[in-house]
């Protein structure tokens, strides 16, 4: 299932560097014509299986400077094995919809490549992502610097699905205290997301009881977001549970209530 790398219990994607330059061709002996440039080895460091078409339907109880308010979340993903499109939208009375959005490619062997990543607030800010360009990078829409891309980098949202198909091709993979790093790319700019593993839990959820894996990515500076998923196994290892911590203490906590065609 591929040769990710593990040191001390983690498992990594290769680093987010640049593409390397092609090599100069040399002369194929007893010619003058320049020799083929052997293709630089680049394979997959993980097994992926493509999720199922679904949409997850969330009961949302959000903290907010002390209060605790209601919301609702769908998450959805769709794909014709080629393309896919994912969305998840968060309402709530007592604030503004927000909504995400990836769109891109999928591919057998490395998964979800993204092409555009959205997030809307009051206003859109987006992420592009230009493979054809030498180096291939990321740019915002915001004007902030561009982003490294590598065939591994994920979007906030896409990065959903990505775990949920290396967890579904290669269930056994990983155990309680292992790490998996993901570079992901936000509407702004691109972070290494480091996730932990949990042992797995029985949670309760508005659907029911499920059993799931937790993955924890702590913050990595002070105005960061801690991340913390939960994914089922009998769910294709779709997030059943998804709590983010804000720096100031706010938290967003999203429970599955319900799963409906996509």
């Amino acid at each position: 299932d591929g040769a990710a790398q593990r040191v001390q219990g983690d498992a990594a994607l290769p680093a987010p560097t640049p593409n390397p330059a092609p090599a100069p061709a040399a002369k194929a002996a007893g010619s003058g014509q320049p020799a083929p440039v052997a293709p630089t080895p680049s394979t997959p460091p993980l097994r992926w299986k493509t999720p199922a078409p679904v949409t997850l339907h969330y009961r949302i109880q959000a903290t907010r400077k002390g209060l605790s308010l209601p919301a609702t979340g769908t998450l959805q993903w769709a794909h014709d094995g080629t393309t896919y499109n994912a969305q998840l939208t968060i309402d709530a009375a007592w604030a503004r919809s927000r909504s995400q959005t990836s769109r891109g490619q999928i591919d057998p062997l490395w998964g979800i490549q993204p092409q555009r990543f959205g997030d809307r607030n009051r206003s859109e800010q987006a992420a592009h992502f230009e493979r054809s360009r030498q180096p291939a990078v990321v740019r915002f829409s915001a004007n902030t610097p561009d982003a490294v891309l590598t065939p591994s980098t994920q979007d906030r949202l896409s990065v959903l699905f990505q775990l949920a198909g290396w967890l579904s091709a290669a269930p056994n993979r990983w155990s309680n205290g292992d790490r998996l790093t993901v570079h992901t790319v936000g509407a702004r700019d691109a972070q290494d997301w480091v996730f932990e593993w949990g042992a797995p839990e029985t949670l309760e959820l508005p659907l029911g009881r499920m059993t799931a894996w937790p993955l924890r990515r702590a913050p990595t500076h002070p105005y960061d977001n801690r991340v913390e998923l939960w994914l089922a196994p009998s769910l294709n290892h779709l997030p059943v549970r998804v709590r983010w911590t804000q720096a100031n203490g706010d938290v967003v906590d999203q429970q599955l209530e319900r799963v409906s065609a996509p």
